[in-house]
């Protein structure tokens, strides 16, 4: 298989163009979460999402000890998403702006009398279950990563047994 910086332009652009508009037919965050797991490795995940905190953060005009500190990054990744904002920007910054909060989970009922507090206890359930919900998404995301993981090590331990029989019968056959 070609690496992608030895493709010609045009195939290059066609691959773009490709995962361009696999992005934008994604509409809800079911579908996002799992071509994101499909596409992406761990790390790769892991990256993207540190990239857009820090993106999130600068936008937030947090300090760059303040974004160290809250996301364990150097000096120089936040520079360099700094760079990028100020070049262009303009897409992280529209999907920045429309990202949802983090549901949390919430106790407006109290524990003492529930019961006659209905709709806090229902308003109260619905919150808790969309929180629960959202990290459920997310932990079999990561979970599901993993299981890419180890079977692409698997694969690639393969692989690397059979291009050892390969330059085995190759150098064999030199002799």
């Amino acid at each position: 298989m070609k690496r992608i910086n030895k493709l010609p332009k045009e195939r290059e652009v066609d691959l773009v163009f490709d995962l361009i508009n696999a992005v934008a037919l994604v509409n809800d965050s079911n579908k996002a979460s799992l071509l994101i797991q499909d596409l992406l490795s761990k790390s790769e995940i892991k990256n993207i999402s540190k990239r857009l905190r820090i993106a999130k953060l600068l936008l937030e005009d947090r300090t760059y000890n303040e974004i160290i500190d809250d996301m364990h990054c150097s000096y120089g990744t936040i520079a360099k998403i700094s760079a990028w904002l100020e070049e262009a920007g303009q897409g992280v910054r529209a999907i920045i702006n429309k990202l949802p909060k983090r549901q949390k989970e919430v106790n407006l009922a109290g524990h003492r009398f529930r019961q006659y507090k209905l709709p806090e206890v229902i308003l109260e359930d619905y919150l808790n279950l969309k929180a629960f919900t959202q990290v459920k998404r997310v932990e079999s995301l990561l979970k599901n990563t993993e299981i890419k993981e180890r079977i692409f090590k698997k694969l690639n331990e393969s692989l690397e047994e059979i291009y050892k029989e390969r330059k085995k019968m190759k150098s064999k056959r030199k002799v």
